[in-house]
């Protein structure tokens, strides 16, 4: 579902560009003008995240800030202080504020804060859901992941706090970060911070400020010093998703993290000690890239000491139907839904259908028919997948698509009168599935460039959750 965000500017052309901006990027928007309409909207709508104004007509967001956070302890608002105003948004940050932005608004660094605040979210939501749960046991039962399971067993019960670096492969969806937020609350770390960054979702410029921080004077905007996710992670976890998208100009900087444990901020030239345990994972092949020159091998080597590889759905079968009645149970408690199970033709379905996206793909698919279903079980209607079909036969089809098997497929398209419209509609909705919303990735498997993409996302009214 899209993070709800309430804005409270009194400025309309600047909060009409930070709704739509968002809007564009998987956020769903909501605007107010006062500090009165604003607290109206907040007990109406809940939001996820909530960015407000220092200044506004008829009050001051710090005092709003503090009105939200005593009404929610757990409220995620980010502050807007004028260019220079230190004062404010050190108040702000005291007061419990996620961050601060500083006017004129870099629209970039505002989707990087509200990213990680997402993030925040979402990780809250899993906490409270397992804390009283073994998360290992919605992993699966296979084999493969009971070795999995085994492994990080054995891993945090040797290594104590001295964790070595742990890499993580597997296709996009099997559960990469499931694991890493699993080896971080299994280990002597669990009472640290747990924080991530996706490597694919920023680039370099800010891949670089996030991690690393910066010094005041370090670049234009940068007013105020701030440490990166190495130094807010101290004492705790920093998992490096999609590592194999990593900027190369940066991954001798990373290296030197690894090797020395000391992170110099942009601008610096002091190392400073940190003290973080290092998770990274990748869905692709980082020997290839490391063979097209495209990764350091050093890094690579750095990385894998420890390597956990997570099988796709579709090798590990028996935990199909363990997953989709756990995210079924997870869901029908989230939306109050009194549901009881899968029909026999469902189960059927869920077995026969390959998941390309694995267990991203299967959560998203529950999570739709749990919305969709008016009876007391989900039916094989409510999960809108075909078990195989069309989707079975573009996985069986010879890859050069001047074969037979190619135009035979071609033909099925044609034979059920779908349009040249219909079928780019469903490969931008398939591409998003596989990447579990990621547009950068999506935007690579389809051969096109990002903002192209997003150009017939909005042409074909494609409704997605983004991730970064």
């Amino acid at each position: 579902m899209p993070i709800s965000t309430l804005i409270i500017e009194d400025e309309s052309n600047l909060a009409q560009a930070i709704a739509r901006f968002l809007s564009r990027r998987g956020f769903d928007p909501a605007i107010a003008a006062s500090v009165e309409e604003g607290w109206k909207l907040f007990q109406e709508v809940a939001p996820h995240i909530t960015v407000v104004d220092q200044k506004l007509p008829d009050g001051n967001g710090l005092n709003l800030l503090q009105r939200i956070r005593q009404s929610d302890p757990d409220a995620v608002v980010l502050l807007i202080t004028a260019y220079g105003n230190v004062t404010d948004a050190v108040e702000a940050m005291k007061h419990g504020a996620f961050d601060y932005i500083q006017k004129p608004l870099d629209m970039e660094q505002l989707l990087a804060l509200l990213t990680r605040a997402a993030e925040r979210i979402r990780l809250r939501q899993e906490v409270t859901y397992y804390r009283e749960r073994d998360t290992s046991q919605f992993l699966g039962n296979s084999p493969p992941i009971r070795k999995v399971i085994e492994e990080i067993e054995k891993l945090v019960e040797t290594a104590e706090r001295d964790l070595p670096t742990v890499l993580l492969t597997g296709e996009t969806g099997t559960g990469k970060g499931m694991i890493a937020r699993l080896l971080h609350r299994k280990s002597a770390r669990s009472e640290g911070p747990f924080l991530e960054i996706n490597c694919t979702a920023l680039p370099a410029s800010l891949v670089e400020s996030e991690l690393f921080g910066f010094d005041r004077g370090a670049f234009t905007d940068a007013r105020q010093p701030k440490p990166g996710l190495f130094e807010a992670a101290e004492g705790g976890t920093l998992f490096l998703d999609e590592i194999g998208d990593f900027p190369l100009q940066l991954q001798g900087k990373l290296l030197k993290v690894l090797e020395n444990k000391t992170v110099r901020r942009l601008g610096s030239l002091r190392d400073r000690p940190v003290d973080v345990w290092i998770i990274a994972a990748t869905s692709r092949d980082l020997e290839a890239l490391v063979s097209q020159n495209q990764f350091r091998a050093d890094l690579h080597f750095r990385l894998k000491i420890v390597t956990l590889h997570l099988p796709p759905l579709r090798e590990r079968k028996e935990d199909i139907l363990l997953l989709a009645e756990h995210f079924l149970a997870m869901n029908a408690r989230r939306y109050r839904r009194p549901l009881v199970g899968f029909s026999p033709e469902a189960k059927e379905t869920l077995l026969s259908y390959r998941w390309p996206g694995n267990v991203r793909e299967l959560a998203h698919v529950v999570e739709q028919a749990v919305l969709l279903t008016r009876g007391e079980r989900i039916s094989k209607e409510d999960l809108r997948i075909d078990g195989g079909s069309l989707r079975e036969d573009v996985h069986r089809v010879n890859p050069g698509k001047d074969g037979e098997e190619w135009k035979k497929l071609l033909d099925r398209f044609l034979e059920a009168h779908w349009t040249l419209p219909d079928l780019e509609k469903a490969l931008i909705e398939r591409a998003l599935v596989r990447t579990g919303g990621n547009c950068s990735r999506a935007a690579r498997l389809l051969g096109i460039t990002r903002d192209i993409l997003r150009y017939r996302i909005e042409k074909h009214r494609i409704r997605y959750r983004e991730t970064f």
